[in-house]
């Protein structure tokens, strides 16, 4: 058994994209990231009877994105 293996938990994020097109060229878009704000979690293995412990945690907030765009 190793106990210095270290691995980063699995995680999933949710963004969302939206646009609309409205007549000679005028756009409205909305970008919005990461929603749930979830983080890179990284665990080591110890010697010990617990296992792992958090070795370093980074968590990244949700942005959003909105603006007006004008295409000739």
């Amino acid at each position: 058994k190793n106990y210095l293996s270290i691995f980063t938990q699995a995680y999933s994020r949710v963004d969302i994209k939206a646009r609309y097109r409205f007549e000679k060229g005028l756009e409205v878009f909305l970008n919005m990231n990461n929603l749930t704000r979830t983080g890179d979690v990284t665990y080591r293995n110890t010697s010990t009877r617990n296992g792992y412990y958090t070795e370093r945690e980074e968590y990244y907030g949700m942005n959003v994105h909105l603006g007006v765009r004008f295409r000739m």
